[in-house]
């Protein structure tokens, strides 16, 4: 699998964000280098809300937390479709 293309950009993956640096380490491989991006975090929010979405609390392994801030942007979106 081929490593995340998003790297140059990803904030975490550049080392932007407080992480413990062998939890981190053991992320990016995980995540970023490993080919994994689709059950990333930071890549779900980024490609279906943009970068500006994204914050330097959301690690690669918070999809649960990712799910959420998707499920409410669309949600504010259909409101506003609505009204």
């Amino acid at each position: 699998m081929e490593p995340c293309e998003k790297l140059a950009g990803c904030d975490f993956y550049q080392g932007h964000m407080i992480s413990t640096s062998g939890i981190g380490e053991m992320l990016k491989k995980r995540y970023c280098e490993a080919g994994n991006k689709a059950n990333c975090a930071r890549y779900q929010v980024c490609t279906q809300l943009g970068k500006e979405y994204l914050d330097n609390t959301l690690f690669p392994n918070m999809t649960d937390r990712a799910d959420e801030m998707i499920a409410r942007y669309k949600n504010r979106v259909m409101k506003e479709k609505q009204a």
